[in-house]
């Protein structure tokens, strides 16, 4: 299983095909706890067989949960404008797309948070 940080950013890769070309995709990946998700994008490039490089769309700095995150759906596009949604239900293998997400632990084991002073 990867395992990302805030130091090793999320990536996930997706091998994609369809004759008209493979466009836009899309994967949703839920926290462990069911709370917290993570949404990836990534392009195709038109391609006919394409290995498609997921990453999160709208970082701008939000902070993730550590823990285990699994793919509870992906959609992906094809140059047509035609879409295939995999679950579940559909893509029974779509339990072996998960990541760890982690923070790294730095200084002299120091694993609390900063302390409020009056």
């Amino acid at each position: 299983m990867d395992t990302f940080s805030p130091d090793h950013p999320i990536r996930v890769s997706l091998r994609l095909r369809d004759p008209s070309g493979v466009s836009l995709v899309s994967a949703d990946f839920e926290h462990e706890d069911g709370r917290n998700y993570v949404v990836v994008r990534g392009d195709g490039g038109m391609k006919d067989e394409a290995t498609v490089d997921l990453t999160p769309s709208e970082w701008s700095g939000a902070l993730l949960s550590p823990g285990e995150y699994l793919c509870r759906q992906i959609e992906a596009w094809d140059t047509l404008g035609n879409v295939s949604v995999f679950t579940h239900e559909t893509y029974p293998q779509l339990v072996d797309y998960r990541f760890r997400y982690e923070y790294p632990h730095r200084g002299s084991g120091d694993r609390e948070g900063p302390e409020l002073l009056p």
